[in-house]
């Protein structure tokens, strides 16, 4: 809702801008690791996908941040990741290609983990959004 609500419309709220959500299975059941978001990456790239939102860890893989490279020179995109669930710091190395984002509440208290891979925060914590039943 909050990336891809219709704008003008009167209901509810609106999102970013008009754009289409395209969800890409980069697992196996509940299982993903580097392999399929890495493939989930460079599938998205070569259908001129611009923005990759994947929330699983892996913000700190050098073979992410390679796939991500590729995604920004035929995209001139971004792939953003969450980094990690839980809290805590993370001694990650910070991966040029992917943007990394840690979670913060209403409050601006961060609520995920922190550390150099971390690019920027932004609210995620009890943020409400449209759903599929209103």
């Amino acid at each position: 809702g909050r990336a891809a609500g219709v704008l003008g419309n009167g209901v509810g709220i609106a999102g970013a801008g008009n754009c289409t959500l395209v969800p890409i299975n980069n697992a196996i059941g509940t299982v993903s690791d580097i392999v399929y978001m890495d493939a989930a990456i460079r599938w998205a790239a070569d259908h001129g996908i611009r923005v990759v939102n994947l929330s699983w860890s892996g913000a700190d893989s050098p073979v992410l941040n390679l796939a991500a490279e590729y995604h920004r020179t035929l995209t001139d995109g971004i792939v953003v990741m969450a980094g990690k669930n839980g809290s805590g710091y993370l001694g990650y190395t910070n991966q040029p290609y992917i943007v990394a984002v840690s979670m913060t509440d209403i409050n601006d208290t961060l609520k995920s983990h922190f550390g150099p891979h971390i690019d920027f925060s932004a609210p995620g914590f009890a943020v409400y959004s449209t759903s599929a039943s209103g």
